[in-house]
């Protein structure tokens, strides 16, 4: 799979006619997460910091989508950044491949963000480009899995 594989902005744009104007912005942002993503993916290999700030960005992709679905559903978005928490608010029944995506890219929030924070010895991960390309597919699926759930 090649980068040029994992842009799929367009398919999630098309999402916007006829939505609520806050979930059209939720929609945008993961938009522009996905690019961001892209675009640091793209450059991971020169800039070694690069791929733990594209998990990053997948990381909060799917948050956003979660969010947009939230806001779609008339409930309150909460300026909380727990993947796991934020599904199980939407309620969806989704299935298991897509628990499992949210359940393991999780704990990527806080390595780029609290480098001082101490992990459970259960999460390690090498950022490298294998590692992280297998995110970003898994990102895409799920992000295209919960765009269904839009009205």
């Amino acid at each position: 799979m090649t980068v040029e594989n994992f842009y799929i902005c367009d398919n999630i744009s098309v999402l916007k006619i006829g939505m609520k104007s806050t979930v059209k912005k939720w929609v945008e942002f993961v938009d522009n997460d996905i690019k961001v993503a892209n675009l640091l993916f793209k450059h991971g290999q020169k800039m070694g910091f690069a791929y733990q700030a594209t998990v990053f960005h997948c990381h909060q992709a799917i948050e956003k989508m979660l969010k947009a679905i939230l806001t779609d559903q008339g409930k309150e978005a909460p300026k909380i950044h727990n993947l796991v928490r934020l599904l199980a608010l939407t309620g969806l029944n989704i299935k298991s491949e897509i628990k499992d995506v949210v359940e393991n890219i999780n704990p990527h929030y806080l390595p780029p963000r609290y480098p001082d924070m101490q992990f459970k010895s259960a999460f390690s991960f090498v950022y490298n480009s294998k590692s992280v390309e297998r995110i970003i597919k898994a990102t895409l699926d799920t992000i295209l899995c919960l765009k269904e759930e839009l009205k």
